[in-house]
């Protein structure tokens, strides 16, 4: 089998690609968490409910550093800067 050869910004997607799914993840598990629908969980974060249906799906959208931070702590993930 030929080996496949990723360039630098394939796997810089990548690499993103898997940040916004965990992150997805760990908001899934703290709605889970505190049996919070995406509604209660929007206003929880202090977010549109869009934006956390994106971020559930694992959508990129954009935030505030504040809001990133909040969001990462709820989610119980570590901040790595």
């Amino acid at each position: 089998m030929p080996r496949v050869y990723l360039t630098a910004a394939q796997r810089e997607e990548a690499k993103t690609a898997q940040k916004l799914k965990a992150l997805g993840d760990g908001i899934a598990i703290y709605g889970a968490k505190k049996r919070l629908n995406q509604k209660n969980l929007a206003e929880d974060l202090g977010l549109n409910i869009r934006t956390v249906s994106k971020l559930l799906d694992g959508k990129p959208v954009a935030l505030s550093t504040e809001q990133l931070f909040r969001i990462l702590e709820k989610a119980g993930m570590e901040v790595t800067l």
